[in-house]
């Protein structure tokens, strides 16, 4: 055999030059192989990908120098790549490449079991940053963001770096000292510097003594996300500070409860909205939750990669 005599390892493919042990091993590898018509050096990528999801056992073994053309620093996520695997990010040898999903949004969360789209999750947290920003800068000091629902949540998973991976969209309160109607607030989303952020604003009657604003974007499909606004609410009653997805928000103790024992109840299960336990429909899918209905066994992701901006072991994250 090739490797005979050769100190190897069980590892992931590091080398353009792969020897098989019979010529029908190669031929069943590169039958799930498809040409990528935007890059020639993709298939290669493409081999890797399907004999990581197979059963093929990959050894990386040292031999002499044997000269080859490096595929790597050639391969991108191209459009054909993204759709074939469903991938919207990757990153190879510290080269980042991005290729939105046509389609893709929040509902394959509740309809397949799949993580938000890494696309519509950035969407979410950019915007909630923007929004956040533009809230504050009309009146800095008097204007407060306070985290609401699942937003809030998530200051207890991993809010310094992203929502939750199965979130559908931001919930905040903007509150401020000054007296303000929802007509008023309004008025504040009419101006340049909102409409910059390329956010549509809609009110709608009937939450409570705030009113509710619904945030959507022109090219997604769901909704981006929930405000709820009001005004004679002084920033001293929401003495507490966190960093939630970079931005500072408000807190408070009475908030804290709230939110924690009364309207989630202690939360300690991951559920969809509908309060089934999270699980994924899509058997194979690489973007596949977590299977929490066992509540006796392990219920997280392997690894923190579903973080595309945090996922190297260096960077701590909190469960």
């Amino acid at each position: 055999p090739f490797c005979s005599g050769l100190a190897c390892a069980v590892a992931d493919s590091g080398s353009g030059t792969r020897a098989f042990r019979t010529g029908a091993l190669l031929a069943s590898a590169l039958s799930q192989v498809a040409w990528d018509p935007e890059n020639k050096h993709n298939w290669l990528v493409d081999l890797d990908l399907q004999l990581r999801a197979s059963d093929f056992r990959v050894l990386s073994c040292t031999t002499g120098a044997m000269p080859e053309d490096d595929y790597l620093p050639r391969a991108a996520l191209t459009h054909h790549l993204s759709e074939r695997h469903q991938v919207e990010v990757a990153v190879v040898l510290g080269a980042r490449s991005e290729s939105c999903l046509e389609g893709a949004n929040w509902f394959q969360v509740m309809q397949r079991g799949l993580v938000a789209p890494w696309c519509f999750r950035r969407d979410v947290v950019n915007t909630f940053r923007s929004v956040s920003a533009w809230w504050k800068s009309l009146d800095p000091g008097r204007n407060i963001v306070i985290p609401e629902e699942g937003t809030f949540l998530a200051l207890f998973r991993n809010g310094a770096a992203d929502m939750l991976p199965w979130d559908s969209d931001f919930d905040a309160k903007l509150y401020t000292l000054r007296p303000m109607a929802p007509e008023g607030f309004m008025n504040f989303t009419r101006g340049e510097a909102f409409k910059q952020m390329q956010v549509e604003a809609y009110h709608y009657e009937g939450c409570g003594q705030d009113g509710y604003v619904l945030l959507r974007r022109p090219n997604i499909t769901h909704h981006i996300g929930d405000v709820y606004v009001g005004g004679g609410h002084a920033p001293e009653a929401f003495p507490l500070r966190a960093r939630l997805f970079g931005v500072e928000v408000s807190l408070s103790a009475e908030h804290l409860r709230h939110i924690f024992f009364r309207r989630y109840r202690t939360p300690v299960r991951k559920l969809f909205a509908d309060g089934i336990p999270l699980q994924c429909f899509a058997y194979g899918h690489n973007a596949c939750l977590p299977d929490c209905r066992d509540e006796a066994a392990p219920c997280e992701f392997e690894d923190d990669f579903v973080h595309v901006d945090y996922f190297e072991p260096d960077v701590a994250m909190a469960d």
